[in-house]
């Protein structure tokens, strides 16, 4: 497992606990404490990280003429809302 996934699956893990532990003691205990700092620290590292732009970013070397819009494509599009997209 990549360092970030181990990251992200901690930040999970602590979220849970800290909501497990608020309701069942109805109120914020040292769980709390732990995912304020598990997702300080993904968020930093996240700022790190981040990309040079944002959006689609897509390898086009293979394409075809045919595939000048890829989305229209099975597997291509998104729905919401029953919009595709």
């Amino acid at each position: 497992m990549s360092a970030n996934r181990a990251n992200v699956v901690e930040t999970i893990l602590a979220s849970c606990l800290a909501v497990a532990e608020q309701r069942h003691d109805d109120m914020k205990g040292p769980m709390w404490q732990s995912f304020v700092e598990r997702l300080t620290a993904s968020v930093a590292y996240d700022a790190r990280m981040k990309p040079e732009r944002l959006g689609y970013n897509a390898d086009r070397s293979d394409w075809t003429a045919r595939d000048t819009d890829p989305r229209m494509r099975e597997g291509y599009y998104t729905t919401y809302n029953d919009v595709r997209y």
